[in-house]
């Protein structure tokens, strides 16, 4: 048993998971969630993912000694703030966090030295969100990326094994590096992905249920993270957005390269640019 109270901040599909793989692994005595949904909590604590439910971050956040922020990035920053307030002595706070420099730099900038914060983000999780969708083993195997700062003081070696406690790897990044990364990793397919699903509805009224119905696995590979929650992602855009940005950029020179070349009957560029995009696939 590593800890004996573990507060989890938003018991959404992240936080409902590591609520249910802390309990799995018997990691605290007691496991409390916090968030704005009664009936999120209410189905939290009947699938049994936590011991106890508050909507009052003081209240849940009382003698725990691990406290892992799960709701979206603009919100967790602010939270920070609540976190400083009411968490006890020695407690190691956490995030679970798709973006990192803000974090960790407001996190450096507030935290005093009674307690230490580690930025975490696991790179794990599924177009799904809530409670109800919460799954144990949703960690198990996938990587979790650390990015301490000033305000880690000497944590850093608990928080490595608390993440490897619940199955997973762990690497560390400098936060800025981090976000320019997961910028070309991770938001960058998102966006692309809600872009790509307004693009193929509609044009020579094409319905969506033909689309579908006549549609192979591709589509629903390239569109499946449409369905992820748009509260997250638009936090996540806009916090990263210097690095997301110039990539959308690029990416919209390219579409307007490929669209001339094909209305030009460009057979042989077309060819090339694909054999290009190709090579890079298979070095990666």
């Amino acid at each position: 048993m590593m800890f004996k109270k573990v507060a989890i901040i938003g018991v959404g599909l992240m936080g409902g998971s590591l609520a249910l793989a802390v309990k799995k692994k018997k990691l605290a005595r007691h496991v409390i969630g916090c968030g704005r949904s009664r009936k999120n909590l209410k189905i939290a604590l009947n699938r049994k993912l936590l011991d106890k439910a508050t909507t009052d971050i003081a209240e849940a956040v009382e003698n725990a000694d691990l406290i892992i922020l799960c709701t979206p990035v603009q919100t967790l920053k602010k939270q920070l703030h609540e976190v400083i307030h009411y968490a006890p002595d020695g407690a190691l706070v956490m995030d679970v966090g798709s973006t990192k420099e803000a974090i960790v730099r407001e996190a450096d900038r507030i935290f005093p030295s009674r307690l230490s914060f580690v930025g975490a983000h696991p790179l794990c999780g599924t177009e799904n969100s809530g409670a109800a969708n919460a799954i144990a083993d949703l960690y198990t195997g996938a990587l979790c990326i650390l990015t301490p700062g000033k305000a880690s003081r000497g944590a850093l070696p608990h928080a490595r094994h608390f993440w490897k406690s619940i199955g997973m790897r762990v690497g560390k990044l400098d936060p800025l590096f981090h976000d320019r990364i997961l910028a070309a990793s991770s938001h960058l397919p998102q966006l692309v992905s809600y872009a790509l699903m307004r693009a193929i509805v509609g044009p020579g009224g094409v319905t969506a249920g033909e689309i579908t119905r006549f549609s192979g696995k591709g589509l629903g590979d390239m569109t499946r993270l449409a369905l992820s929650p748009a509260e997250i992602w638009s936090d996540i855009a806009i916090e990263n957005g210097k690095n997301i940005v110039p990539l959308l950029k690029k990416i919209a020179k390219d579409l307007n390269l490929l669209a001339e070349r094909i209305t030009k009957h460009q057979k042989v560029n077309l060819r090339q640019y694909f054999e290009a995009s190709s090579r890079i696939k298979q070095r990666m």
